[in-house]
C-alpha cells in the first residue's frame, strides 16, 4: 500500500493502484500529522484479539465511508511503513516511479485531480 500525503490531501493506494482512502479514515486523519510531500510504502494492519486480523481489514475494502468509519472505531487500522520519498527525494526504491505514477504523485508534485 502506498500513502501519499501533501498539503492538499492524503491518498491510500493499493499495489494495483486502487484508491483505498475512504476505507481507512483513521489513517487519513493520522497522516495529517505528517510533513507535506511524503510518500510511504507499507501495509495496513489491524490487530485484534492478540493477532493480525486480516478479515477486519478485508471487510473495510467494500464498505461505504460511513460504514468504514464505524468499523474504524471498533478495530482501528495501523500503517506499518518504510519511507520511500520525503520532499520528493527518493529513498532507494527502483519501483518508486511506478508507485508514484499509480498514486498520481510525480517527481514534480501531485498530478491527480480531485478524487
Amino acid at each position: 500500500m502506498l500513502l501519499v500525503h501533501d498539503q492538499e490531501r492524503t491518498l491510500l493506494r493499493s499495489g494495483h493502484g486502487t484508491d483505498l482512502t475512504a476505507a481507512f479514515p483513521e489513517l487519513v486523519a493520522a497522516a495529517a500529522e505528517l510533513p507535506n510531500d511524503v510518500v510511504l510504502d507499507g501495509e495496513v494492519i489491524i490487530w485484534a484479539d492478540g493477532r493480525l486480523a486480516f478479515e477486519y481489514r478485508t471487510r473495510r475494502l467494500s464498505r461505504r465511508p460511513a460504514a468504514a468509519a464505524r468499523l474504524a472505531e471498533q478495530h482501528p487500522a495501523h500503517f506499518v511503513f518504510s519511507v520511500k520519498s520525503y520532499m520528493l527525494k527518493d529513498y532507494g526504491s527502483p519501483r518508486l516511479f511506478e508507485l508514484r505514477k499509480q498514486s498520481g504523485h510525480s517527481r514534480y508534485g501531485t498530478v491527480l485531480g480531485a478524487p
